[in-house]
């Protein structure tokens, strides 16, 4: 893939949205841990799904922008 289109295919938004699901999975474990309780933040149980959720959708967007490329029929795709 070249550089100009993997660049240009990133949703950089989703990315940071990414990273901060994975932050609050972090800080609810620690949370967790230490026995503190914040509201949101506290489930780390909610972040795990967004940051799935995210991933795969993202997982997604990408396979189906390489279609062209590496069709989803050839056995090395």
């Amino acid at each position: 893939m070249n550089k100009s289109l993997t660049e240009s295919s990133r949703i950089e938004c989703l990315d940071g949205l990414r990273a901060a699901a994975a932050l609050w999975v972090l800080v609810g474990h620690c949370l967790l841990l230490t026995g503190w309780h914040l509201p949101v933040l506290g489930d780390p149980a909610l972040g795990v799904d967004l940051f799935i959720m995210l991933s795969g959708f993202l997982m997604v967007f990408h396979y189906q922008l390489r279609q062209d490329k590496e069709p989803w029929q050839r056995p090395e795709t």
